[in-house]
């Protein structure tokens, strides 16, 4: 391997269990797919985010010139 090129080819070469990155990359999709397809999970979801953000101030009238 060059110098320089450690990135990719470093993946899966620990000892135990091997984790290819594309197997890797379809369970995430799917789980993603999964919430995004749980309307009630997807509201909560959303209902929990809006909440964190607290209370967000009313836009200024626009300017009049």
């Amino acid at each position: 391997m060059a110098t320089g090129r450690m990135g990719s080819g470093m993946v899966g070469k620990g000892k135990g269990k091997e984790v290819r990155p594309a197997a890797l990359a379809e369970e995430l999709r799917i789980e993603l797919q999964t919430f995004c397809a749980d309307k009630v999970a997807l509201e909560r979801f959303y209902d929990e985010e809006l909440a964190r953000l607290g209370h967000v101030p009313e836009e200024p009238p626009a300017l009049s010139i």
